[in-house]
């Protein structure tokens, strides 16, 4: 059976996993900066609509929703901090195994 061999994961389109994100992109950039969209609750538009054939369009949801801040959803969550957070996403899309 060959061996496979993998090449170095070019910085710019690749993700630290578990490394500290300044040490990783340390010889590439001075500053990294993280951004963080906003989960967003519904006030006027159904449930039902948020599924791929039927999902608001941009406008619909700046009107028919608001945004909830990181610090509510560790509020509601339960969470100590934004890394638990960021462990749960990764998680739900199958980023951490």
């Amino acid at each position: 059976m060959t061996k496979r061999v993998f090449p170095e994961p070019d910085k710019y389109a690749s993700c630290p996993g578990d490394e500290k994100i300044l040490q990783y992109y340390k010889d590439q950039f001075d500053s990294v900066y993280i951004l963080l969209h906003p989960f967003i609750k519904t006030n006027q538009i159904d449930l039902e609509r948020f599924c791929p054939s039927r999902w608001p369009s941009k406008h619909e949801l700046i009107k028919g929703c608001e945004p909830l801040t990181w610090n509510k959803i560790l509020s509601i969550t339960g969470l100590k901090n934004i890394a638990e957070i960021d462990v749960g996403l990764r998680t739900r899309i199958h980023g951490i195994k």
